[in-house]
């Protein structure tokens, strides 16, 4: 009877243990593939995925920079049609940066070096074009409807040359095709001003960004630091989530890079422009931001010499903290060469995520998660 109860507590213990290991696991487990390396049908062959977005019927729409398309896919993966193609016209890009569905199933696509946005109301095949009225030199990478129709919310870097400007989300009104707010100054939050290397890293387009929750907008910084600020887009309130790592990079003699870079170990980065040359190393890099209405994921990798160790941290639709995971574990090449092989990009409400996959070819993987388990 003794030698029983032991061997119940035993079973008991061992599979609360393994209950446990789960809820501090992030799990993904791979439900649907979109892609392949070789087909006669080309609208199955990827070459550049800038983004990816879910309706409400749950058609899955990717932006493929390759022919500057839109490709839409039921959501059992089969193709339905595509939009867009390479030009200047209205129905053609230069560069699809980004795209993005909002609440009446209308996409928005961002066409930065056009500096324009393309809006495609489906149901009335209209198509809507708007033009930014400044510059923003090649930096305009997200658009997202506010919560008045009129209005979108844009990610970009002013051109001002008279005085250094850092806001970086923009209210654009699409009824006076006027830019209405400027919010989010970069050098309050990620960058010093005062700093020609800081100025410098803030102009390029090294920004990672997504909604989530009710009304706000996240941004990070390519650069890993920990921090993520949000933005409440009915309040213009912001608020920062997570703590930022000090410093996040260190500055090295530009003349010695060769020399540093032999060394093998991984961050180094060369970065020239007006305010100079320089040559530094950072801690890590974010390779996905993304969200819904109940959570925040923020994909990084950290730098240990020649090593790179993949992490998620996970926010509820508050801001605050889940958990910070390592993805080590999972059966998912990360990386291919030097470069990361696996870019998130679009969280749906049922917890799926849905990320770019660049081993051996480019496609889309659908995960499911056990996010709610957390």
């Amino acid at each position: 009877m003794y030698q029983n109860i032991i061997w119940l507590t035993i079973i008991s213990l061992f599979f609360c243990a393994k209950l446990n290991a789960q809820k501090n696991t992030l799990e993904l487990n791979p439900i649907l593939k979109i892609g392949y390396a070789d087909s006669e049908d080309f609208n199955y062959i990827f070459s550049n995925i800038r983004g990816i977005s879910v309706n409400s019927i749950g058609n899955i729409f990717i932006a493929n920079a390759g022919d500057n398309t839109t490709r839409i896919f039921d959501k059992n993966g089969k193709y339905i049609k595509k939009i867009g193609g390479r030009g200047r016209g209205p129905d053609e890009f230069l560069d699809v940066s980004s795209i993005s569905l909002n609440t009446n199933d209308e996409l928005t696509v961002v066409d930065r070096y056009q500096d324009r946005i393309t809006r495609y109301i489906f149901g009335h095949d209209e198509i809507e074009t708007f033009l930014l009225p400044e510059s923003s030199l090649g930096s305009l990478t997200h658009s997202w409807t506010t919560p008045h129709d009129q209005d979108l919310f844009l990610l970009y870097r002013r051109n001002n040359e008279s005085q250094i400007d850092g806001n970086l989300i923009h209210i654009y009104n699409t009824e006076s095709e006027n830019v209405i707010g400027h919010h989010l100054d970069v050098f309050n939050y990620f960058f010093d001003s005062k700093k020609p290397l800081e100025v410098q890293m803030s102009t390029v387009p090294i920004y990672f960004a997504t909604t989530f929750g009710k009304d706000q907008i996240a941004v990070t910084l390519l650069y890993y630091t920990g921090k993520i600020i949000t933005l409440d887009s009915k309040s213009f309130k912001t608020d920062q989530i997570g703590s930022q790592t000090i410093p996040f990079y260190q500055e090295y003699s530009y003349n010695r890079r060769n020399y540093y870079r032999s060394t093998g170990e991984m961050g180094f980065v060369t970065n020239s422009g007006p305010n100079g040359r320089f040559f530094y190393k950072i801690n890590g890099l974010t390779f996905g931001l993304v969200g819904n209405s109940k959570y925040l994921l923020h994909f990084y990798e950290t730098f240990e010499g020649a090593e790179r160790h993949p992490f998620v941290t996970i926010y509820s639709n508050t801001g605050r903290k889940v958990k910070d995971i390592s993805l080590a574990h999972l059966n998912i090449q990360f990386y291919n060469d030097e470069s990361v092989s696996i870019i998130p990009h679009f969280l749906d409400e049922n917890n799926v995520l849905y990320v770019a996959d660049y081993n051996e070819y480019p496609k889309i993987l659908l995960y499911s998660t056990n996010l709610d388990d957390l």
